[in-house]
């Protein structure tokens, strides 16, 4: 629990939880990066449930959407892979997966009054404090959400705090101890502080030459050039041989027959719908709708119903309990009443859509991508064994390379930090773990020896010959002396700036002492600067005072510690140097009434969810889960 209080005490301005959830369903665009027209095997199996690729597919969209929506723009599949995302999505899919059986083996119910109760109380779907089925109907079509798909969240949900509920009960701070925290987090705290950068500082006994020869021979291991070494690099990304794998047009045909449910779009019917309150209504509306008047016409005659153009639509996007009705009328037909669980509807269908076949020729290139893709495995192996066997043979790697069409460079000297021998890094465009798999494979290998074929990630494989090795050395003091000098004085400037800092900490008993002490030695000094415990932990960093921007975590998180009018040090942000920081007055504190509500249902929401992760490890045990290992990789492969 205290990890995610750690994690969430800054964010007290959250909207209600319906609000995150419609955010995270905004779409931006991301169709590109989800490739393919579905698979036909599981991508998971959780006890007797499946996930299936589509569905996986489509939960990864949506939190692909939710990121991107955080970040303002585009997020790149590389990063999604260094984040974990795409097995955060399957892990979420089990779970929930793990929970429908759960509850239904514990018999736990909700009933639809229940539901309909809870969804009516969501202020998002409420005007003027009523709940407004208009409104409700129109986020959910704007956020691509189906009405049967949200009544099972919310349902599962009531269920799941049925589940958590009798263990939390005695587990919340007494009110006292809650108010003494909130109280903690948010009242403000005025700072003032000093910053003493090292280049300020002025030696009173410069180094001679005799001390920077003797500090040359103290670190001389910290002037030792160490080996370096130039290769030649044969980098491939394995995508870029996607273009090149062979596709036939008879493969391309055969695979649009075997897969023709796949480019089948299923039947569209467009719908109208009125609702009314009362069964009276709908009784009363259902005769005048049988003599052939419109629906705009009877909602007028019979006061309180409400038309809805529901447009084209599938069945799959109508409420489970609409679907049949729906599909089952004629055109132009009325249907009986239904009851919605919101109110009484009629529903009208004005034009059916038959289902229509895909031509081939607007899914050729899509068939023929993925057909690649599943080529791709064996085309890989293929050409890695090829490299292998002809390097084998004694051949050379730039003639491989030419043979093979595969990218051949040159890579600049470095050494085991992969840096150049003027400090740059050397292929800085690759990720990290690449980078650190050729360093390695480089000062592995002899002088004129190559590696063998590298498969660094599913990204990349490399070969790497080393062509020359530069030893290490240990030069004259005259070849570094400008360094060691510089260092040095950097040194002796570095302990004049703490002994500086630690005797104005320990001197300063006011405002006026820390103001003298700092005009004394010519030192800037910033006035009040307000800083609270939330802000301090809050991940907002678009609205940083002078405070927080100059000074480290470490210090900042010392002087909230500090009673009025004691000071205390640290290092800059920058690390160029050192700021003596003084907490002025803590604020009148004024309780914010709404903000201390959130706060309370905060730490009450972070009881829960740290109870459920640990019912959810124990509810695992009860349920085999099998992941397709194959499938999840083609699938994140596909994402790139």
């Amino acid at each position: 629990m205290l990890q995610s209080f750690r994690e969430q005490s800054g964010k007290w301005f959250i909207k209600v939880l319906f609000g995150a959830i419609i955010a995270s369903f905004v779409i931006w665009g991301i169709g590109d990066i989800i490739r393919g027209y579905g698979q036909n095997r599981p991508i998971a199996k959780v006890g007797n449930q499946s996930i299936s690729y589509d569905r996986y597919a489509t939960a990864l969209q949506q939190e692909i959407s939710r990121i991107q929506q955080i970040i303002k723009e585009r997020v790149a599949p590389a990063q999604l892979q260094q984040l974990g995302v795409y097995q955060q999505v399957l892990d979420q899919l089990i779970n929930q997966s793990v929970l429908e059986q759960e509850l239904e083996r514990s018999k736990l119910t909700v009933s639809d009054s229940l539901v309909r109760n809870q969804i009516h109380s969501i202020p998002t779907f409420q005007q003027n404090g009523t709940f407004n089925r208009q409104l409700f109907d129109e986020l959910l079509r704007n956020n691509g959400l189906s009405e049967q798909a949200f009544l099972k969240d919310i349902k599962q949900s009531l269920l799941s705090q049925q589940l958590v509920a009798p263990l939390t009960v005695g587990m919340m701070l007494p009110t006292f101890y809650q108010d003494l925290l909130f109280k903690s987090l948010s009242e403000n705290k005025v700072f003032t502080f000093v910053m003493v950068p090292f280049e300020k500082m002025k030696l009173t006994n410069n180094p001679t030459m005799e001390d920077f020869k003797l500090h040359f021979t103290q670190h001389q291991d910290q002037y030792a050039v160490p080996e370096f070494r130039s290769v030649t690099l044969v980098l491939v990304k394995t995508k870029s041989l996607l273009a090149q794998i062979p596709v036939s047009e008879d493969e391309i045909k055969q695979e649009y027959e075997a897969q023709a449910a796949q480019f089948t779009k299923p039947e569209q019917r467009s719908v109208k719908s009125l609702t009314y309150v009362t069964q009276d209504q709908v009784v009363e509306a259902a005769k005048l709708i049988s003599k052939g008047q419109p629906l705009e016409l009877v909602a007028k005659a019979v006061k309180g119903g409400r038309v809805e153009d529901l447009g084209v639509v599938e069945k799959a996007n109508l409420p489970e309990i609409a679907a049949d009705v729906v599909y089952s009328l004629e055109p132009n037909k009325a249907s009986e009443m239904v009851d919605t669980g919101f109110g009484y509807t009629i529903y009208l269908v004005t034009k059916i859509i038959p289902e229509t076949l895909q031509p081939l020729s607007e899914v050729k290139a899509q068939i023929q991508e993925n057909l690649r893709l599943q080529k791709f495995g064996d085309s890989l192996t293929d050409l890695r064994n090829k490299i292998e066997d002809s390097l084998a043979g004694g051949e050379k790697l730039e003639d491989v390379a030419k043979a093979n069409q595969l990218p051949i460079e040159a890579v600049p000297t470095f050494n085991q930090k992969g840096l150049s021998k003027d400090g740059k890094p050397v292929l800085a465009s690759l990720p990290v773990p690449v980078i650190k798999q050729i360093v390695e494979q480089t000062f592995s290998l002899a002088e004129g020896a190559q590696s063998p074929v590298v498969e660094a990630n599913q990204d990349y494989f490399f070969v790497v010959q080393v062509n020359k090795i530069d030893a290490p050395y240990a030069p004259e003091f005259e070849a570094v002396k400008h360094y060691v000098e510089k260092d040095l004085l950097l040194e002796k400037k570095n302990e004049a700036a703490a002994k500086l800092a630690q005797s104005m900490t320990q001197q300063v008993k006011s405002l006026s002492d820390l103001a003298r002490l700092a005009s004394q030695h010519g030192l800037s000094i910033i006035t009040n600067q307000t800083l609270s415990r939330a802000d301090f932990s809050s991940e907002k960093k678009d609205k940083l005072n002078d405070l927080q921007k100059n000074l480290s975590p470490d210090l900042l998180a010392k002087a909230l510690q500090l009673p009025v009018n004691q000071a205390t040090y640290g290092f800059l942000a920058d690390n160029r140097g050192l700021a003596v920081v003084m907490l002025q007055r803590v604020e009148p504190f004024k309780v914010d009434q709404e903000k201390r509500k959130k706060f309370g249902g905060l730490l009450k929401d972070m009881v829960e969810k740290d109870i459920m992760a640990l019912l959810m490890q124990n509810f695992r045990t009860h349920f085999k889960v099998s992941i397709d290992q194959d499938l999840m990789k083609r699938m994140t492969q596909d994402a790139g």
